[in-house]
């Protein structure tokens, strides 16, 4: 990967960090947890913004996210999963995500409630 893409990545996430951390302090809350959707990105590009502290990545495919998560398995990564969640997909990620943003639809409910994650 380029220097200059490295670049324009932690220049990026230092923009959004700034702008987040100067809001919060405004109206007087805690920033909330940046997230950096990763979807269709290049795992290279989640390794940049990795090494630039970047540690919650959202993905929105179950087989996307499952290919990223095996290849940066050595990395402290929290993974979101923010897209439609098909009740097939649900043991995949729910065995990768700490997070799964969205749920709609009590089939697919039952499915996680029912999937073992140890």
């Amino acid at each position: 990967m380029s220097e200059k893409l490295v670049r324009q990545i932690a220049d990026r996430l230092s923009d959004v960090r700034s702008s987040i951390e100067n809001y919060s302090s405004e109206i007087g809350v805690n920033p909330p947890e940046l997230i950096a959707v990763s979807k269709t990105k290049p795992v290279e590009y989640i390794q940049a913004a990795y090494d630039c502290g970047q540690r919650h990545f959202g993905e929105n495919y179950a087989q996307e996210m499952a290919r990223k998560a095996k290849i940066l398995s050595d990395f402290d990564i929290t993974w979101h999963f923010i897209g439609h969640l098909q009740r097939r997909h649900v043991s995949t990620v729910s065995l990768i995500s700490t997070f799964i943003h969205a749920v709609d639809s009590t089939r697919v409910l039952d499915r996680l409630k029912s999937v073992d994650t140890h």
